[in-house]
């Protein structure tokens, strides 16, 4: 055999293996994560606000999807044993919640969906798996409870030991919102184009200039002021979160 044979043989050996290696590939996690979170958030946001003819469309359309994932990245972490038992509990969850919207108990249903976005986020984590939405999910729990104090409470009922109780929820509100900050926004992994990135961007300034608003009663201990920076901190919030949704499935 010639040495031009042999290098002949050699670049088809390598192109044979390139394909052979794409083959075997385990598929995109982040894209197929972004496809279920844009079923996800529909069905999260509609069973939230009792539309219950889109919530069930939602609810349908997320559990194609869902079935969907675990097949195409059931076996992605083969090493974490975790891995099949995190994506059973949120399987049932979501099985659950669509068993509660047909029998009309919306607000049951949005509370089992509520977990699982905290299921795939610990997933994600625990394997390595940078994602935006993890971001915004840390932020969810500090962030619902000043707005369920600014909504709920009067100033005359936070004593120091309640404000200073407050001002730790802030703290850790502020520290997750400075990582969202942080992470920035990964366009290709959300199919966000230039106006959408805008709009994302408008949306966590907005949210900044609100948490600074609460900081400032904070440091002011203007108790008044406090519960109503606290009460703004959601719509902000929520526009964002409901940016990655895929509302045009439901039409």
């Amino acid at each position: 055999m010639s040495k031009y044979d042999n290098l002949r043989l050699s670049a088809l050996v390598l192109a044979l293996a390139a394909v052979l290696g794409a083959g075997c590939a385990r598929p995109d996690i982040r894209s197929g994560m972004a496809r279920l979170d844009g079923a996800y958030i529909p069905a999260l946001s509609l069973t939230s606000e009792g539309d219950t003819a889109r919530s069930k469309a939602a609810l349908a359309v997320l559990s194609v999807e869902w079935h969907e994932f675990r097949r195409r990245h059931g076996r992605w972490a083969k090493a974490d044993t975790e891995w099949q038992p995190d994506l059973s509990r949120a399987e049932t969850m979501i099985q659950r919640a669509v068993l509660l919207a047909d029998a009309d108990s919306l607000a049951r249903a949005h509370d089992e969906l509520e977990p699982v976005r905290t299921v795939m986020m610990k997933l994600r984590r625990r394997n390595g798996i940078d994602y935006f939405l993890d971001y915004l999910t840390e932020f969810h729990p500090p962030m619902e409870a000043l707005v369920s104090a600014g909504k709920s409470r009067l100033p005359e009922s936070l004593n120091p030991g309640a404000l200073d109780s407050l001002k730790t929820e802030y703290a850790l509100a502020a520290s997750a919102w400075n990582r969202v900050e942080s992470a920035g926004l990964d366009r290709w992994r959300y199919e966000l184009n230039q106006q959408q990135r805008a709009e994302a961007e408008a949306h966590i300034k907005a949210e900044s200039e609100a948490l600074g608003r609460l900081g400032d009663a904070f440091a002011a201990r203007d108790r008044a002021a406090v519960l109503k920076a606290a009460a703004t901190l959601k719509p902000e919030f929520a526009a964002l979160y409901k940016m990655f949704g895929d509302y045009a499935r439901l039409r």
